[in-house]
């Protein structure tokens, strides 16, 4: 862990200095550890300023980026390192930290074999609003041509707007909230929405399976989430799917004949797009294990079950659960082993999610500039970009406001690219 605290450090020399690409096969050499870092250099004070005057955002037929493509492309990571919680009587770090250096040491592997020159500048995402505000309007971001982060829910909303208005590129690593900006072409949500989720399991629940054969199940305070799963089947053809709404209060079995929704002799599948509640999705597992007999079902659900500790495997067996993830990494490819191997040989900690998303934002992004420039974004569309942590695949979203605008006319982009994978004897696996 002393090696992250050093990354903290020495990455802000590192990156200002706008480091060229490593020759084909070198071998970045390995931090070198110490006893103790000064985390406190990586806080932000940015003095108070008055905000910038008002601009009109930009139409979403104009693609940010094009004032200037010559020299360095001009990259910032916006992540939360919670300096202020610094104890400099006590070197142990806050684990809230732990994200945003995860983030940082992926996002330098990828810098050091990245096809373009950048000049990457990292800045602390400050926790509080009003500091976050001071951030934006002193102009520390307005020299990036592309904002990577922030990598918290909270703050996105805000940084896109600025970004709308500047005509810069923000890629939003995490965050999945659907129509969270629009008019903002230069806005990639790489983390998929619920949306897509929702969209991806009808998908496959339908390739094997006629509407009448499926099953929506939630509660009553998440009905909003059954409309995604709708329109997935409209755009597939066929009759509307059986919705089974249960009260927010208590499993509601007594009410309900679960048996009634299964198909005599055909397979039945309940799509659950729920995950506030482990003790729901279990009381309907426990039920819908008394009620089907012989029949055969399928059960659907949300990447949360993955971690859900009190349900018994055998259930997820029995009951051929399947999951939709964002994130499927294929431990048995070469390329991610090598990712793995070499992050703990230069960080001395295992790399977690963080790390991944760190490491393809980032390598995407150099990827991308390599290929079309600062106009990237409108390239995006319909192509599918290969990542450690599967495939991402990008869609014009077009909000409320310009749903039937239609043509070149966007809101932002989104990876909509979903894994499914269904649980087999040692836990959950892609279905190919």
């Amino acid at each position: 862990m002393a090696r992250l605290l050093l990354l903290v450090c020495a990455l802000l020399f590192w990156c200002a200095c706008a480091p060229t690409r490593h020759p084909s096969g070198a071998r970045p050499k390995p931090s070198v550890p110490v006893e103790r870092a000064r985390p406190d250099t990586l806080r932000t004070n940015p003095k108070p300023a008055e905000p910038p005057p008002p601009q009109a955002p930009a139409k979403a037929a104009e693609m940010p980026g094009r004032r200037d493509t010559a020299g360095p492309y001009r990259i910032v990571l916006l992540l939360p390192f919670f300096s202020e919680q610094f104890d400099p009587e006590n070197p142990k770090m806050p684990d809230k930290a732990l994200p945003g250096l995860q983030f940082l040491a992926g996002a330098q592997m990828a810098l050091q074999k990245s096809p373009v020159r950048l000049a990457v500048e990292v800045v602390e995402s400050p926790t509080d609003d009003a500091v976050f505000q001071n951030l934006q309007a002193s102009g520390q971001l307005d020299r990036a041509q592309i904002i990577i982060g922030p990598i918290r829910s909270g703050r996105v909303e805000l940084v896109a707007a600025k970004t709308r208005a500047a005509r810069q590129i923000l890629l939003s690593p995490t965050v999945p909230t659907i129509g969270l900006t629009t008019d903002n072409p230069g806005f990639i949500q790489l983390n998929p929405s619920l949306r897509a989720h929702c969209a991806a399991i009808i998908r496959h629940a339908r390739a094997n399976l006629p509407p009448d054969q499926i099953v929506l199940v939630c509660k009553q305070k998440e009905t909003d989430r059954l409309p995604y799963c709708q329109e997935a089947n409209t755009a597939l053809g066929g009759s509307r799917l059986r919705e089974l709404v249960l009260p927010d209060e208590g499993a509601g079995w007594k009410s309900v004949n679960l048996a009634d929704f299964i198909k005599k002799g055909k397979e039945t599948a309940f799509v659950v797009p729920s995950w506030a509640s482990q003790d729901f999705i279990m009381s309907f597992f426990i039920e819908l294990l008394r009620v089907k007999g012989d029949e055969d079902v399928a059960v659907y659900g949300m990447p949360q079950w993955e971690n859900y500790e009190q349900i018994e495997p055998e259930y997820l067996r029995r009951l051929k659960v399947h999951i939709s993830s964002a994130t499927w990494v294929d431990r048995a490819q070469a390329d991610t082993r090598a990712f793995e191997t070499l992050f703990l040989q230069q960080y001395g900690t295992l790399a977690d999610d963080y790390a991944f998303r760190g490491y393809e934002s980032v390598k995407f992004a150099a990827d991308m500039l390599a290929r079309y420039g600062l106009n990237f974004p409108e390239q995006l569309p319909g192509i599918a970009y290969p990542g450690l942590r599967g495939k991402m695949f990008f869609e014009k979203i077009r909000t409320e406001k310009n749903a039937d605008t239609g043509g070149d006319t966007w809101d932002y982009l989104e990876n909509t690219a979903v894994q499914i994978l269904k649980f087999e004897q040692y836990g959950f696996q892609a279905v190919h």
